[in-house]
């Protein structure tokens, strides 16, 4: 071994003595190496590249076990089992809903000019109740949650009305906020109501 440079130490032949060891440059500088461990792992490589194999070191021998678990891991899931990879993408997507969630309402109250104070102190005003049938939010989203009341406007001035449960709000769009419209349809129901 050269002077200046530490023994090294082998995960599978324990400590290197200069017999077994041999000094690589790497890209960073020198490292100081086991010549069985490269001499086998050259061997699997030249075999695995002559008959069109790539096996993952990691996967050698003995597939390992999940610790929490007690299931084997696999490589497509991250080199975890199953159940972790499921837990940790169902943290993952939950964690972008709430994300997306709060960016659309934001979105959803810059397309009105409305801040997040004004909204809330416009649903205090109006008890958390739609303005026209004075009934909460029934819709649920997919999280099983009552959806926030749709801030009704008009769609030429973007002038802010009111406050609408989902209902009555989509209700004044098929009627495309037409007044004259809307009578026509209580007449119409008073006729034939």
């Amino acid at each position: 071994m050269r002077k200046g440079i530490k023994k090294g130490f082998c995960r599978i032949h324990g400590e290197l003595t200069p017999e077994i060891s041999m000094i690589s440059k790497e890209k960073y500088g020198e490292r100081i190496r086991c010549k069985l461990c490269k001499r086998e792992y050259g061997k699997i490589s030249n075999y695995n590249r002559s008959h069109g194999k790539i096996i993952d070191r990691r996967f050698n021998d003995i597939p390992s076990i999940c610790e929490m678990h007690g299931r084997e891991k696999n490589k497509e899931n991250y080199y975890t089992c199953d159940i972790c990879a499921n837990e940790r993408h169902r943290r993952k997507y939950k964690k972008n809903i709430q994300e997306e969630r709060t960016k659309s309402i934001l979105q959803n109250l810059k397309h009105t000019n409305l801040t997040r104070e004004m909204y809330d102190l416009m649903f205090e005003e109006q008890k958390g109740l739609c303005k026209i049938c004075n009934q909460p939010e029934t819709r649920i989203s997919r999280q099983g949650e009552a959806t926030r009341l749709a801030v009704d406007h008009c769609h030429r001035t973007l002038k802010i009305r009111a406050l609408l449960c989902h209902d009555c709000n989509t209700g004044l769009g098929k009627f495309s906020d037409n007044a004259d419209l809307l009578r026509n349809a209580i007449t119409y129901l008073e006729l034939h109501g």
